[in-house]
């Protein structure tokens, strides 16, 4: 079995250099330094770190869009996929990468094709980049097919910031008035409660303040937020199998909603456009195309019309009326792909719905936070509000019983 060594050498100008090598001795990881001209100053092997930490850094979707933007242009001005691999190794960002790529070349150095290496990798590298660079190999525009797959994951990857961008203020909302009426009852509240000690009788709203702020203050109630905060952390990060059932659960109950539904939909007629357009593109034949587009549907239920639509199509219907009888787009959409089928140009008509639904996406993703954020700020207003209320109520029915 292949073990992992940290290596430190001097490249033949002297310079020195530190790669992770994998060989099944040291003797061998020094053996394959010596046989391309490297001097080996330091060889030991590689600690392994807790893929659990964290803060080890992981191989995110950015760097596999980067990995396939500088392999495609690498491939493209006919650089030959080992030397390829070992330069995008050498500008690696983080460790992971770098033993990301140096899996992939040895690999291909063993005699596998690049496919075959991806698969190795699933957790990085989907159905649809594997089965797409592997038509790219047979058809000898691997690297068209790359520069393809690159303009996807750009895609993707934009849109998955594009939505994290657009709930971070109505976020940073939410926790402003979480810590407002923690502070409020953590701080602010005991000090009330000296001033009504002498009071016999308190409004019921006034008890109420109170207890809660005894509760935050006391240890009980410290542990009990604990708990819950890292009951939800759990819920929300764990891999277990019941924590993907509430999560699961939880964005069906989401999705539903009348102002989210119409924003998913949108998001997955992306998807489907967008891989739809790459697959067939790059040559993959209709078929094939739609199942793989269909893996890409984070919605079990627009899936399944993808797949239904595929049914019919090869049972001899024409495509666009498929597509239109599954509901999978709009009838607009389907006019686009009405003129991709006579003009036998479907992944341009693609490549046209596909921007129509990225603009689309973004006007109701927009028109959404439009219509979010005064809701969210009205109601930490009323909940901040409240509470500020009831305290000068509580004050005031003090007075009012003094006198």
């Amino acid at each position: 079995m292949a073990t992992k060594f940290k290596a430190t050498y001097l490249d033949k100008q002297g310079h020195k250099h530190q790669k992770i090598i994998q060989a099944e001795s040291e003797a061998l990881a020094y053996k394959s330094l010596t046989d391309i001209g490297f001097s080996p100053t330091d060889i030991k092997p590689l600690r392994k770190k807790s893929s659990s930490s964290l803060f080890a850094p992981k191989v995110k979707s950015t760097d596999i869009e980067t990995l396939t933007t500088n392999l495609a242009s690498l491939l493209g001005n006919g650089v030959n996929l080992d030397k390829a691999l070992g330069l995008l190794m050498k500008s690696a960002d983080n460790e992971q990468v770098e033993e990301l790529l140096q899996s992939l070349q040895i690999s291909v150095r063993g005699g596998a094709a690049l496919s075959s290496a991806l698969k190795k990798h699933p957790k990085h590298f989907d159905e649809l980049y594997i089965k797409l660079v592997e038509l790219g190999e047979a058809t000898g525009t691997i690297g068209e097919v790359m520069k393809g797959l690159s303009e996807q994951l750009k895609f993707k990857n934009q849109m998955q910031n594009q939505i994290k961008q657009a709930m971070s203020y109505p976020m940073v909302i939410v926790f402003v008035c979480i810590a407002s009426l923690a502070f409020i009852l953590k701080v602010v509240v005991p000090q009330l409660s000296s001033m009504l000690d002498g009071s016999k009788e308190l409004p019921v709203y006034t008890e109420a303040l109170l207890v809660a702020s005894n509760w935050i203050n006391s240890s009980y109630g410290l542990i009990s937020l604990a708990v819950i905060a890292a009951l939800i952390a759990m819920l929300f990060t764990s891999s277990q199998a019941f924590a993907k059932a509430f999560r699961s659960r939880l964005l069906k109950v989401w999705l539903k909603a009348p102002l989210i539904k119409g924003l998913h939909t949108l998001a997955e007629q992306s998807r489907f456009t967008s891989a739809m357009y790459v697959s067939l593109r790059s040559g993959l034949n209709l078929t094939s195309a739609m199942k793989l587009a269909s893996n890409t549907l984070s919605s079990l239920s627009h899936r399944a019309r993808v797949q239904m639509a595929s049914k019919v199509i090869q049972g001899g219907e024409r495509f666009s009326n498929a597509i239109e009888e599954a509901n999978v787009l709009e009838s607009m959409d389907i006019g686009y792909l009405e003129i991709g089928e006579e003009t036998g140009d479907l992944a341009g008509a693609f490549d046209e719905v596909r921007t129509r639904k990225i603009e689309q996406f973004n006007l109701k993703l927009n028109s959404l936070l439009k219509i979010l954020e005064p809701m969210l700020i009205l109601v930490m207003g009323v909940l901040v509000g409240g509470v500020v209320i009831i305290m000068m109520l509580s004050i005031l029915s003090v007075q009012d019983v003094t006198l």
